[in-house]
């Protein structure tokens, strides 16, 4: 508003009779209207400023919450097969890239085709000539502009797979830094990154040497432009068609017009590149198949396991014909070499992965008629490799219950025997563990994940593994204490230690 009034207000001065008494009125309206419109634009500037505050922050928010409990609703085959800090990233792009692209849209394209539009017919009506000129040299250079952005996406959207790429593999290279520093392999992790920092420097400059290769056409259209129009304004005024105030009013509005109209032509390139990373991320993160909702709300386990022929594999079989049935009270040891498919049993039963052959039966209830969030809900679980999150052990612990008040958390920690080590904490429960609990011995982690799987109420527990880290002695009674405190449970343990096999009530041998 206040580059096109500027230039009207030049023309109206110019173009005023030379009376002292008229001129010197028009010159006191002209700064009254400067300052009255320069004051109405800071207002509504300001006013825009808040609108955007209180939109583009919540929008950015509300991508991220949709778009990590999207992600979340995929099976766990999905971020095996990806890493997850890589994922991490693919969310963030997708929710700031998102909140980009509409600030554009707010904060560049609408001012500045208002801009133009306004330029457009003020020039229009002093030159009905000039007017038609802008208006096709606008068409041709947006057009122009919006063929070749459309070009780059791909250059863009290849650039930003290598810039994930290369992020990936450094998450991976801090994730694993234990790894690197035992083996010494910090030169080897340069030299390893250095091809991924090539592949990524590569796409980048490709990239943006096309964008150069545009400024460079958009450049010599906007030269070409000022050239012709700058010239037949010339003429026009030569002819005494346009009055020199109507002359300094064009040039005054081309000159403003050929800025806007490249600011907004490099908008439009950035709201493609923008776009192309848009894309490019929610293509990963809709790339998968989200697991079932739940359907039966009314299912409450009450613990009564039983599997019928069950076969699974991959090349070959893994399990086959596997049948056995367990209840409420009873304990059952599964033992065999490692790779005879143990663990992969408690991936069938927790539904990570599907039955080839055979049922799987909660209360009667074959899991294929439950969401995994249904099935899961029956199993209370201690992995073979426990993660805890990075937060307190507080945290940690009522994660198998929510609603676990101070004196369920000491029980179990007590049955684990973790008390005693927490109690050595300067902070006590609120004790951060680290990144997945590295602060914390390997046995440590182990007995923090039994508590956990204590505190939660489900009917049957899996502990795989449960005591790999602890000594003999530790490990025994920590499995001791479970027994009795979740004596009314079904308990399934996963197991290589004779002595602990010998604890349960049943043992079945995985060949």
């Amino acid at each position: 508003m206040r580059d096109i009034l500027t230039p009207y207000l030049v023309k109206r001065m110019i173009d005023t009779p030379q009376s002292s008494e008229m001129l010197s009125a028009v010159i006191f309206q002209s700064m009254i209207l400067i300052v009255i419109v320069w004051g109405i634009m800071e207002v509504c500037m300001r006013i825009q400023g808040a609108l955007l505050i209180h939109t583009l922050a919540p929008i950015r928010n509300s991508l991220y919450e949709k778009l990590t409990d999207h992600v979340k609703r995929y099976p766990l085959s999905f971020f095996k097969s990806r890493l997850s800090g890589n994922l991490a990233d693919k969310v963030q792009g997708a929710a700031q890239g998102s909140e980009t692209l509409l600030s554009i849209c707010l904060i560049s394209f609408i001012p500045l085709l208002s801009h133009l539009f306004l330029s457009l017919t003020l020039t229009t009506s002093v030159s009905l000539k000039l007017g038609g000129i802008f208006l096709c040299w606008m068409t041709f250079h947006l057009s122009m502009t919006w063929n070749m952005g459309v070009r780059s996406l791909e250059k863009t959207q290849f650039s930003a797979v290598a810039r994930s790429n290369l992020q990936a593999r450094i998450l991976d290279s801090f994730f694993n830094i234990f790894a690197v520093k035992t083996f010494s392999r910090e030169s080897y992790e340069s030299t390893y990154l250095k091809n991924y920092l090539c592949e990524e420097l590569k796409a980048t400059q490709k990239a943006q040497y096309y964008l150069e290769k545009v400024r460079w056409v958009l450049g010599g259209s906007s030269l070409a432009m000022l050239i012709t129009t700058l010239t037949i304004s010339y003429l026009e005024w030569k002819k005494e068609a346009l009055s020199l105030g109507a002359l300094t009013l064009v040039i005054m509005l081309l000159l403003n017009l050929t800025s806007f109209l490249w600011y907004l032509s490099m908008e439009m390139i950035r709201f493609k590149e923008e776009f192309g990373r848009v894309k490019e991320n929610l293509e990963v993160l809709f790339s998968g198949i989200p697991e079932k909702k739940p359907n039966n709300q009314s299912f409450i386990p009450k613990g009564y396991l039983s599997l019928k022929n069950v076969t699974f594999g991959y090349d070959t079989p893994l399990i086959k014909d596997l049948s056995f049935s367990l209840s409420p009270g009873k304990s059952l040891a599964i033992t065999g070499l490692s790779g005879s498919g143990k663990t992969t049993l408690m991936h069938l039963l927790l539904s990570h992965i599907q039955v080839q052959k055979g049922h799987i039966e909660i209360d009667g209830t074959s899991i294929d008629t439950l969401s995994p969030i249904e099935a899961r809900n029956a199993f209370a679980v201690v992995p073979q490799n426990p993660s805890l999150f990075h937060r307190s052990i507080r945290d940690n612990m009522i994660y198998g219950n929510l609603s676990a008040c101070e004196e369920d958390i000491l029980k179990a920690l007590k049955a684990t025997h973790c008390y005693p080590f927490i109690q050595s904490l300067p902070l006590g429960l609120d004790t951060i563990v680290g990144d997945r609990g590295d602060k914390l011995s390997g046995g440590q982690k182990q007995r923090i994940a039994i508590g956990r799987a204590l505190l939660k109420k489900s009917p049957i527990l899996i502990l795989d593994e449960p005591t790999a880290s602890l000594d003999e002695k530790t490990a025994i009674a920590t499995i001791q204490n479970v027994l009795t405190v979740a004596k009314k449970r079904a308990i399934l343990v996963i197991t290589h230690n004779k002595k602990i096999a010998a604890l349960m009530d049943h043992q079945l041998h995985i060949q």
